[in-house]
């Protein structure tokens, strides 16, 4: 991938130039992405294969993989596990985290994975003095 082929992923509207610059002068010091990854449209995989607690978190300004994929409600819909969270960021796009929204994105994903979920539980015992 080309600096100017990153750059033009990005949009000024959501993303700061600064995060832009610094991303794209590390990104184009591999010959390719370190995580393999690709645009492959959906289903990637076939949702009824996907079992565990999953949550969907999406850029409303994402053009790489919008919000507006035809496949993408029923992707949702055939995920197997009744423990399933969709989530729209508004102002943000394809790497919402890094964004000027990145903080709703970090608190989605840190209450998702808060000990509070259905299914998970923990203990308190107060007052009572170890033996």
């Amino acid at each position: 991938m080309t600096a100017t082929g990153l750059m033009a992923g990005f949009d000024s509207r959501v993303a700061d130039a600064a995060m832009m610059e610094t991303f794209v002068q590390e990104a184009t010091k591999f010959p390719r992405f370190p995580n393999g990854a690709s645009m492959d449209p959906l289903p990637v995989i076939d949702p009824r294969r996907i079992s565990p607690p999953t949550m969907v978190i999406m850029g409303s300004l994402d053009r790489n993989t919008p919000i507006t994929q035809p496949d993408l409600p029923a992707f949702y819909r055939d995920l197997s596990s009744p423990d399933k969270q969709f989530i729209v960021v508004p102002d943000a796009g394809h790497g919402l985290f890094l964004h000027k929204a990145r903080l709703r994105f970090y608190i989605e994903v840190t209450k998702w994975f808060n000990f509070d979920q259905p299914g998970w539980g923990m203990e308190v015992t107060r007052g009572v003095k170890p033996q």
